[in-house]
């Protein structure tokens, strides 16, 4: 990549708008990693998402994975 994730990706978006928090669980853009969910050359869906979820991430069960809220998040 010509720039780093997420710097890359803030080179457009902007990481602390209300909406852009809104449809990443309320978190700014300078603290993920945005290939997590988003894949920038293949995608099936509208937003470059990735066609496949992470059931618990999917439920919302982040704790399925990460006990006490503990982890990296999105």
């Amino acid at each position: 990549m010509a720039e780093a994730v997420p710097e890359q990706c803030l080179s457009c978006h902007d990481g602390d708008d209300e909406d852009f928090r809104a449809a990443h669980l309320g978190r700014a853009g300078d603290s993920i990693d945005c290939r997590k969910c988003h894949d920038p050359h293949v995608s099936s869906d509208e937003g470059l998402i990735k066609a496949v979820g992470h059931d618990p991430f999917v439920e919302s069960a982040c704790d399925v994975c990460h006990p006490d809220g503990q982890g990296e998040g999105p």
